[in-house]
């Protein structure tokens, strides 16, 4: 919603550890995608839940692997 409102660029999502307080982990991947003219707020959220979706599915595959991200 806030990137649609404050009419950014683009929006993304990251994969990251989970620690004590709220998105303060490390992180171990980061994306994003551009906003087009007309997106909605449920069209984004879309895009963005399959690249978070991908992003997440590389990240556990890299750390099975022992990648260390």
């Amino acid at each position: 919603f806030w990137e649609l409102y404050n009419r950014e660029a683009q929006a993304g999502v990251t994969v990251h550890f989970v620690d004590d307080t709220l998105d303060t982990g490390p992180i171990v991947a980061d994306a994003s995608i551009p906003i087009r003219p007309y997106e909605t707020e449920h069209s984004l959220r879309m895009r963005l839940d399959e690249l978070g979706a991908s992003l997440l599915a590389g990240a556990v595959s890299r750390l099975a692997t022992g990648d260390t991200c």
